[in-house]
């Protein structure tokens, strides 16, 4: 009987962890984000050329699962939808740019109160959070 109870305790214990884990990131997540470098996992003068591109890049989440990617001082703004996995260490955007929808994903590698560190197939991503 004793262990009946500690494996149901174990198993409330890990599906609270899990559940937890998803709405901090669900909450963490929300907000402005300014990109800061990009770390390719190949490097090539195209990877070079698009860091510099995407300085001063501002992506912002917000509670009804949208987003928003703009870079300051040009009027150009890709929008579109995001949703976490259900452990909470994903993210899926999906945007429509031009008449083709793009789908993209990454890993959730660092996600607080100031940082967020994504990475995709190419890199690691790495933004600050935009203090209001």
């Amino acid at each position: 009987m004793k262990k009946l109870q500690l494996v149901l305790l174990f198993g409330v214990l890990l599906f609270s962890c899990q559940s937890f884990s998803q709405k901090s990131n669900a909450e963490s997540i929300l907000g402005c984000w300014k990109f800061k470098k990009i770390e390719f996992f190949e490097e090539s003068e195209f990877n070079y050329q698009s860091n510099i591109e995407a300085k001063n890049t501002v992506v912002c989440f917000d509670e009804k699962g949208k987003f928003t990617n703009k870079k300051i001082g040009v009027d150009e703004v890709i929008s579109g939808s995001y949703s976490l996995s259900a452990d909470g260490k994903t993210l899926f955007q999906k945007s429509a740019a031009d008449e083709f929808e793009i789908d993209t994903d990454a890993t959730i590698k660092k996600l607080d109160a100031n940082f967020l560190v994504l990475e995709t197939e190419f890199g690691v991503m790495y933004f600050d959070r935009i203090k209001d």
